[in-house]
């Protein structure tokens, strides 16, 4: 288990520190792979705020709780996770107890590999479909990924603000960046050749609110690499992008 905690607007404790790690690790018994934790302890009008999110292998879970002490805050939070580990637990054993051999499959596939479907209109697109754990990373290492690796962009958990964040290279060598849920701002970062490059706010490739089909119509149209947007049937934020092989890929978020 990788947890990691951040303090905001208020001061660094080790006792609290310690407490939100004890509570934390009880609920690694209902995974079989690591996991991320992140938790953010912070203060707001006299409300000690416990956000707490747990990332899996084809899990994403978030709660924030919040009391007049940082202690019950957490407290409520690991409970309210447990809860909804336990609930998401007893659900999959009912799958499968009643599920066909085919279906069974398929629930266990949805946690640890990756599916292919086919959308569209006329030929087939091909859609490689991933969940990933989003890990936190700094803007640095998120560009030092996109470098070292030749990806066409990144999609990580911001540290600073807890927001899930996209960064991607322009074609002038600086760095376009989103987050769906916040606002960043212009900054700069150095790449893997030691340049100073710039960080800029982009929502040209944000779409409120769209279907996979209209999202693989609305790439072709922008001739871009991928699209961000919220899919209309599932409310959950999708990421559709070009491989280099001409498939494309959709991440689930």
């Amino acid at each position: 288990m990788d947890i990691h905690i951040t303090f905001k607007h208020l001061e660094t404790s080790d006792a609290v520190r310690s407490y939100a790690i004890e509570k934390i690790e009880k609920l690694e018994r209902y995974f079989h792979d690591t996991i991320q934790v992140n938790i953010v302890l912070s203060e707001e009008r006299f409300n000690h705020i416990a956000d707490i999110t747990i990332i899996a292998k084809g899990t994403t879970i978030n709660v924030k709780e919040g009391t007049n002490d940082m202690h019950a805050s957490i407290d409520s939070a690991v409970g309210k996770l447990e809860r909804q580990l336990k609930k998401q637990k007893e659900k999959i054993k009912h799958h499968k107890a009643h599920a066909s051999v085919k279906e069974v499959s398929q629930i266990i596939y949805e946690k640890e590999e990756d599916s292919t479907i086919a959308f569209g209109h006329g030929t087939p697109n091909i859609i490689n479909t991933k969940r990933y754990d989003f890990n936190p990373m700094t803007l640095e290492d998120a560009v030092l990924a996109i470098e070292k690796k030749n990806k066409t962009f990144v999609v990580f958990n911001n540290p600073q603000n807890s927001n899930l964040t996209i960064l991607y290279k322009l074609q002038n060598g600086d760095y376009g960046i989103m987050e769906p849920t916040g606002n960043p701002k212009n900054t700069f970062v150095k790449d893997l050749q030691g340049n100073e490059r710039k960080v800029i706010p982009q929502k040209d490739l944000y779409e409120s609110s769209l279907t996979v089909d209209e999202s693989i119509d609305a790439i072709n149209k922008k001739n871009s690499s991928f699209i961000v947007f919220k899919n209309r049937t599932s409310e959950n934020l999708n990421i559709v992008y070009k491989k280099r092989n001409g498939e494309l890929g959709l991440i689930e978020v």
